[in-house]
């Protein structure tokens, strides 16, 4: 019994040695610049990758790389060692748009030999160089068009046709009687559907719902309201620490002019005053003359005013009754 005792413990002994003083597996590595699976907007992008060992420094002549189908070995004037872990490799030949880069670590060693875990280590990123832009054509209300409340939204067609908008990433606001917009132009009514789902980016249309403004009372029942296309940027860069670093993001033309656009709302009819004579006045002329006012241009072809015994109204483009050219003031030059 003692003796099986004995041997046990001596394998229990070796295996615990046996752990403590083995080898790490080898290097292991991360790409940190692009983000995997990430967008870029540099045409040289350059690519950080962090390798680590647990115990031994790594074997810079050991490290093998491919970038987009080329392989590189160190000592190409591509690779730079940084520090005692990252890897950095600058292009000499431009990547294109709407490319897919394709990026494996192919070996890095430790300075003991061990290979690089999981060998070879593989990564995409993505390039974008365009920049989103918006189409002034699909501005709603159009332009000067008066509305009440036949709208539905107040939109614009947002496009990006290469990484798309990220939430956040496109912005709209409006001065109005009662709102003004801010200075910062990532502010206004931005797109966060987990936010507010009254500000909708779907299929390209950028667009406020119009119930949710007038029920919050953003505009007057007689306004003129001034819309802008605030922000309108692309998806390079989200997520990644430092946005410079891979060109981004790209935003849509701000210096445009018909990003901003007015319209009208125009809610309440013509209210008339009488000019004179004044009301329950007394007078011997043969004369009365009538102003309008209205947020919108009066519509003079169908004026009508009845004169006590007139018996018929008068229609503005009878001989004795008409409207200036300007269609505020109308004229009666008859008899009484």
């Amino acid at each position: 019994m003692t003796s099986k005792i004995y041997i046990f413990g001596l394998l229990s002994i070796l295996v615990f040695a046996g752990t403590v003083f083995a080898d790490t597996p080898g290097p292991y590595a991360s790409m940190t610049q692009p983000l995997p699976a990430s967008w870029s907007g540099c045409t040289l992008q350059v690519i950080k990758i962090v390798i680590k060992d647990s115990t031994d420094d790594i074997d810079t002549s050991s490290i093998e790389i491919r970038v987009a189908g080329l392989k590189y070995d160190w000592g190409d004037t591509q690779l730079e060692w940084d520090g005692d872990s990252v890897l950095t490799f600058t292009p000499d030949s431009i990547f294109s748009n709407k490319d897919t880069v394709l990026v494996e670590l192919l070996a890095a060693d430790d300075i003991d030999g061990n290979p690089l875990q999981g060998a070879p280590r593989s990564w995409k990123f993505y390039i974008d160089l365009d920049f989103p832009y918006f189409v002034a054509s699909t501005r709603h209300p159009s332009p000067d068009e008066t509305v009440c409340d036949d709208v539905d939204s107040i939109a614009i067609k947002v496009v990006d046709t290469t990484s798309g908008i990220p939430f956040d990433g496109v912005c709209m606001c409006f001065n109005s009687y009662w709102f003004t917009c801010p200075d910062e132009r990532s502010s206004g009514f931005c797109w966060q559907p987990t936010v507010d789902t009254n500000i909708v980016y779907r299929d390209s249309i950028f667009f406020l719902r119009w119930d949710h403004l007038i029920n919050n009372g953003y505009f007057n029942e007689e306004d003129s309201i001034e819309v802008c296309l605030r922000k309108a940027v692309d998806k390079v860069g989200v997520g990644a620490p430092d946005i410079d670093a891979v060109c981004g993001p790209h935003w849509f033309d701000t210096t445009d002019t018909d990003q901003c656009w007015t319209f009208l709302r125009d809610c309440e009819g013509p209210r008339s005053l009488l000019v004179f004579p004044s009301d329950n006045d007394t007078f011997a002329c043969d004369s009365i003359v009538i102003r309008f006012v209205d947020y919108s241009a009066i519509d003079t072809t169908n004026i009508q005013i009845f004169i006590t015994g007139g018996g018929i109204p008068y229609i503005s483009t009878s001989d004795v009754f008409n409207a200036n050219s300007t269609g505020d003031t109308a004229f009666y030059i008859g008899n009484l």
